[in-house]
């Protein structure tokens, strides 16, 4: 029966540093026990004994490591391997804990502790975040690492676009490689001591790594067997992140999550590998009130659900901040993670959100995969591993022969995203002003590429470029992509041989750049080919001209449209955009793809509706629908006729009429463990979060009566209900005290 599973599938879990407690028993099916300490195993087994099956979770580049940096390990002191940036300072997560660079010996370090750890019974391992800053990349261990691996000296990186870029992708390889080795020691333990280790990566989107300017190696880890899935983490502190579309800078929070949770989903697509998207009710931010926080996770929740080839989920990372926290609250140390005094009107937890909360969770428990009905119609935008790599220019870049001073750039970048769009356009008009613009915490080629088509319900798709040629059918489900090199590179010719074949048996491809990026003037492959440039490799490919005019061009049974274009511009204002989505809506016509241009996107996970209608675009058009409805984002789950979704809102439905079956679970705050209803009779086993009301929509076959509640420890339960004819289903509403909850009642047939 739907809700009903056993907690063997693990598609539901949260991760927690802090030991149980009933406030915090959210009924997921795992639980990661966080990080390394004297209480670690007395945590485990907490959450054993109360069903959970156990895993751990630690910090790939940062977690209390002090035995080995201090040299407590193996006698020596390592801080040197600690990241640094040009100044000689260590790069910190929080007060006094560095991030890494992750050596062998780190290596090496991680897998005694692991290996102890599966002695003691672990079997599922998380390692999170990947990272290694972009603002890193002086300290000796990483020079050391760049010797061994390109076997010259290392160069500063801020001196020029080579090493910068060098550096970057070393960076992302050096991860990779702890991964591998770590995953692969572990595997190797545990077949050695009989047991079998699952080792899973929690990692950020592509897109948030980007924006925020830190290296990891993402698809890189598709190419470790032993790497069994992963987390992707994209939370309203990732999605909040500020962008820039038609001239305003402001937090798109539906609409970044959207392209965050589409990279990871395709991360994974075509793979044995699983991924779990997380949502966070809250944020590392706490001087954000509840309402606040509520309305950016349904939007975070909107976005996870618009993806139907994931169905498992991190339900909540660190429920002791969300159910036991108090918000408002300034921000302390750790980054702002760790609060101090209450700011004005701070109270905790609302009653409604956490029972809304309690709902969601057991709601993405029963989510299911299945093929999209907007995957057919969806347009590709490509993205690239290597766009992590050039997220920021060197102290001096050349282009067309001319030497350009980039140095102290930080306060224009800054100017350029919080100044009226009217400034905006005048500061881009100022010599270097467009580098400053391009390498902003905006990124705003990605989104210069995306929020225009997107804000107008173009089902656009992330697609993850490194997958051409680790794929071989990766491209056949497109019709059309779009692509610029502007922000990110080729790896090799391979992938140009890949979109030569695909136009050429079909396929439209939009170009949109103009060899304005200096990294198009790398010392790399395309060179050899006596090509300046990888756009020009691409067109000689396709028998153009190295540097085509705007226009339509016929390969084969396909199409290549070029626009000469920087995608960082097509953000700045209204009329560009325009003529952007003009572009492309021509361009799609050409294959007979008909866009109708609204503010909304909507998807069915039958007998889920997913809805979202978004602000800022000027199309005149409202979502509305009539039917047979529950209403899941409100409270109570009430029964509606008739749903209209403002600009700015967001839905979930469930479909009264896609199902037909006389008992079926529609909405539930606790966990219903056993149903059943036969002859007559109604029994139910449910348990939820200690301190929440729980609601309950259920179809039957007939009006419940004689309904009674009592715990598995004897006390009666006050019990509501209300019946609803039309849909026939029944609202039952009791307050939890964390026990087991019986309910039995008897079932009144119409005669």
């Amino acid at each position: 029966m739907a809700f009903i599973r056993e907690k063997e599938e693990i598609k539901t879990g949260f991760q927690e540093i802090e030991p149980w407690s009933s406030e915090i028993d959210l009924q997921t099916d795992f639980v990661m026990v966080y990080g390394l300490n004297e209480s670690l195993e007395s945590r485990m087994q907490q959450y054993r004994e109360r069903g959970y099956k156990v895993h751990l979770m630690l910090g790939c580049a940062w977690g209390n490591y002090k035995e080995y940096l201090c040299g407590r390990w193996d006698g020596k002191e390592h801080w040197d391997e600690c990241q640094t940036d040009r100044n000689g300072n260590p790069i910190l997560h929080g007060v006094d804990t560095p991030y890494m660079v992750p050596t062998r010996s780190f290596i090496q370090y991680l897998t005694e502790h692991l290996c102890a750890l599966i002695d003691k019974g672990i079997t599922e391992i998380y390692m999170e975040e990947p990272e290694f800053w972009e603002a890193g990349g002086y300290s000796e261990a990483f020079k050391k690492e760049y010797l061994a691996y390109y076997g010259v000296d290392w160069e500063p990186p801020h001196t020029n676009i080579n090493a910068k870029y060098r550096s970057s992708r070393l960076k992302a390889y050096l991860y990779g490689r702890l991964v591998r080795h770590l995953s692969r020691n572990i595997k190797e333990y545990g077949r050695k001591t009989g047991k079998e280790i699952h080792f899973y990566v929690a990692t950020h989107s592509l897109v948030n790594y980007a924006q925020w300017k830190i290296m990891s190696p993402e698809s890189r880890l598709l190419d470790v067997d032993e790497v069994d899935g992963f987390i992707a983490q994209v939370w309203t502190g990732t999605s909040g992140t500020g962008n820039v579309y038609e001239g305003h800078y402001k937090s798109r929070t539906f609409e970044t999550a959207y392209l965050e949770y589409g990279i990871m989903q395709e991360l994974v697509k075509g793979t044995d590998k699983e991924v779990w998207f997380l949502q966070d009710p809250v944020e590392d931010n706490p001087e954000h009130g509840w309402e606040e926080y509520a309305d950016k996770y349904k939007k975070t929740l909107t976005a996870a659900l618009f993806w139907p080839d994931v169905d498992h989920y991190e339900v909540c990372p660190w429920p002791n901040r969300v159910f036991k926290g108090r918000y408002p609250r300034k921000v302390g140390l750790a980054e702002g993670m760790i609060p101090t005094e209450d700011m004005e009107g701070a109270k905790n937890i609302p009653d409604t959100y956490a029972t809304f909360l309690a709902g969601m969770i057991q709601t993405l428990g029963d989510m299911t995969k299945e093929e999209s009905e907007t995957e057919k119609d969806a347009v590709g935008v490509f993205l690239a591993d290597s766009c992590m790599y050039q997220r920021t220019y060197p102290d001096q870049v050349e282009h067309h022969g001319q030497k350009i001073n980039l140095s102290g750039m930080e306060d224009w970048m800054n100017r350029l995203i919080f100044q009226k769009e009217e400034e905006r356009q005048l500061l881009l008009s100022m010599e270097k002003m467009e580098y400053a613009y391009k390498e902003c915490c905006a990124f705003p080629d990605w989104f210069g590429l995306t929020l225009p088509l997107l804000k107008y319900g173009l089902p656009i798709q992330p697609v993850y470029f490194d997958h051409m040629v680790r794929y071989e059918e990766y491209l056949r489900k497109y019709r059309y992509l779009i692509l610029s090199y502007e922000f990110m590179k080729p790896e090799s010719e391979e992938f140009h041989h890949k979109l030569v074949e695909w136009v050429k048996q079909g396929g439209t491809l939009f170009y949109i750049g103009k060899d304005f990026d200096p990294y198009n003037y790398l010392q790399e492959w395309w060179q050899k080919f006596s090509c300046d440039t990888p756009a020009q490799h691409l067109f000689a490919e396709f028998g153009m001209d190295k540097e085509p005019a705007n226009g339509c061009y016929r390969i084969g049974e396909g199409n290549v449209l070029v626009w000469n274009e920087v995608p960082a511009l097509l953000s700045v204002n209204e009329a560009i955009a325009d003529k952007y989505r003009n572009w492309i809506r021509e361009g799609l016509k050409m294959g007979g793809y008909h866009w109708n241009m609204c503010n909304y996107l909507s998807v069915r996970r039958d007998p889920y509706i997913v809805i979202a209608s978004m602000q800022e675009s000027d199309t005149g058009s409202v979502y509305t629908k009539e039917g047979l409805f529950v209403d899941l984002y409100e409270d109570k789950y009430p029964v509606v006729e008739r749903v209209l979704v403002e600009p700015g809102q967001e839905k979930l439905l469930f479909d009264l009429e896609k199902i037909k079956e006389d008992v079926r679970i529609i909405a539930t705050a606790a966990r219903i463990e056993n149903m059943a209803c036969e002859n007559g009779q109604l029994s139910i086993e449910a348990k939820a979060i200690d301190h929440i009301q729980v609601n309950m929509r259920i179809r039957l076959p007939g009006k419940p009566e004689d309904l009674c509640a009592h715990t598995e420890s004897g006390k009666n339960m006050e019990l509501q209900s209300v019946w609803d004819e039309k849909s026939r289903t029944v609202l039952l509403s009791y307050r939890s005290n964390n026990e087991k909850v019986h309910i039995t009642g008897k079932l009144k047939y119409e005669s």
